[in-house]
């Protein structure tokens, strides 16, 4: 789009002022972002897949050779691939009056075997930004595809665009090592890229002081995860300025994380440098998990005792509610409802219940409705085919549940349903009499 306000017509003007990428920034791209193979022929032959130079490498089955010709560094292919097309992105930072300026390049090479590599350099994006937080970005067009390196139209022309996610995401392979910084960012401690985005560690030497902390006291590892990992920027902060003022360097940062979580997990005080910053980090480390492991054990050990206690206790009143099963439910057990065709009996012991559950494949013996109190269970039938089960809540005097095979209501069910509410009068008096004479009642 057209630049519109007074910093877009600015840095439009001064963008234009830029020297194109050089012949020397190019070469240097060609030869540290790509991988160059040496294609292996017949006879021991080797092909460069840079200059096409082809010389005879004997017996030598090492992977890695150089080519007499060119002096380029080749990994020595196996396959029956001959060609390859890589593509990469690699940024140049310069500036441009009082503006940081980082300029993306798209570098795409296509090689096959007996050819001249070939290489196509096309600017992409420029990301103009100052010490006041003012940004403007000069970019071709590109489909929203994040993170494709293909995805530019590079029929397009290099025109303001507004910022979006499609332009941030961008991946650098690799920053051109001569660059020219603002004096700000020298002044906070700029002293290279460290394997950073660019535009990140420039961005946050500018306005982030723990950034600059991080660079000026050389803790490169931390760098990383503090630029790009949140979560670790929020919870451990204050665990590196223990670091700092005990002048402990963190090398091995993922190790070192993990070797927090390890002091967190046993409980220890993770803001004591004794624990923190271990003159051998690996060793303490590796210890304090075996240390870790053992209680872990030990607690495993110990639920699992618990827990056969607790089944053994489950199972020791599950046997005592089949025996006392019949003895409880006594004064319901003759109980018999009928209206001519189908008949209704209270379930007599927990061996019925188990029959029951098998017949009509529900719960009723595996959730042990035979242990639960004010609870009666009874099963319709026709004949000696079973229909439903029915479940009466003997403290509300209703019925609970009443299903079929695989808890599906029979065609029966509102028969079923209709018999025992008309004869819940009969059950009531069992309940409150305790009377043990027998009731067949018929509809």
């Amino acid at each position: 789009m057209k630049p519109k306000t007074a910093l877009q017509k600015k840095v439009a003007i001064l963008s234009a002022t830029l020297r194109p990428i050089t012949a020397t920034q190019k070469r240097w791209a060609f030869s540290q972002c790509f991988k160059h193979t040496a294609y292996r022929g017949k006879n021991g032959s080797m092909i460069c897949s840079e200059c096409a130079h082809e010389w005879t490498a004997g017996d030598n089955r090492n992977n890695i050779c150089r080519c007499p010709e060119c002096g380029a560094k080749l990994t020595v292919s196996h396959s029956l691939k001959r060609k390859s097309t890589q593509k990469i992105h690699f940024a140049v930072v310069t500036t441009r009056d009082n503006f940081q300026v980082i300029r993306v390049v798209h570098v795409e090479c296509r090689s096959r075997k007996g050819e001249k590599a070939e290489y196509i350099v096309d600017e992409v994006l420029q990301r103009w930004f100052d010490a006041e937080g003012n940004e403007v970005n000069i970019a071709r067009k590109k489909c929203f595809m994040p993170r494709y390196c293909d995805a530019w139209n590079f029929d397009s022309d290099m025109e303001i665009r507004r910022r979006t996610s499609n332009y941030d995401n961008i991946p650098i392979y690799a920053t051109y090592p001569k660059c020219r910084v603002l004096p700000i960012i020298r002044r906070n401690g700029f002293n290279g890229f460290h394997d950073t985005d660019p535009y990140d560690l420039l961005k946050g030497l500018m306005s982030d002081n723990k950034v600059e902390t991080l660079v000026k006291t050389r803790q490169y590892g931390l760098l990383a995860y503090y630029l790009y990992r949140s979560q670790y920027r929020r919870d451990s902060w204050q665990l590196i300025k223990i670091c700092l003022r005990h002048g402990y360097k963190v090398k091995d940062v993922a190790t070192w994380y993990d070797h927090i979580n390890t002091l967190e997990r046993l409980g220890m005080d993770v803001h004591n440098p004794l624990y923190l910053c271990p003159k051998s980090l690996r060793s303490v480390h590796n210890r304090l998990v075996e240390l870790l492991k053992r209680r872990e054990e030990k607690v495993r050990i110990e639920n699992e005792r618990n827990a056969e206690i607790r089944r053994q206790i489950r199972q020791r009143k599950d046997d005592e509610a089949k025996e006392t099963y019949p003895q409880r439910m006594s004064r319901y057990l003759d109980l018999v409802f009928s209206d001519g065709l189908i008949e209704i009996t209270v379930l007599q012991t927990a061996e019925d219940f188990y029959n029951e559950g098998e017949a009509m494949h529900h719960c009723v013996y595996t959730n042990a409705y035979y242990a639960k109190d004010n609870s009666l269970v009874m099963s319709a039938h026709i004949g000696e085919k079973r229909i439903e089960t029915v479940e009466i809540d003997l403290q509300h005097m209703s019925i609970s549940q009443a299903h079929g095979s695989h808890n599906q209501n029979s065609e029966y069910h509102d028969r079923i349903v209709s018999l025992i509410q008309r004869n819940l009068p009969a059950i009531a008096r069992r309940t409150s009499q305790k009377s043990k004479n027998a009731d067949v009642i018929s509809a």
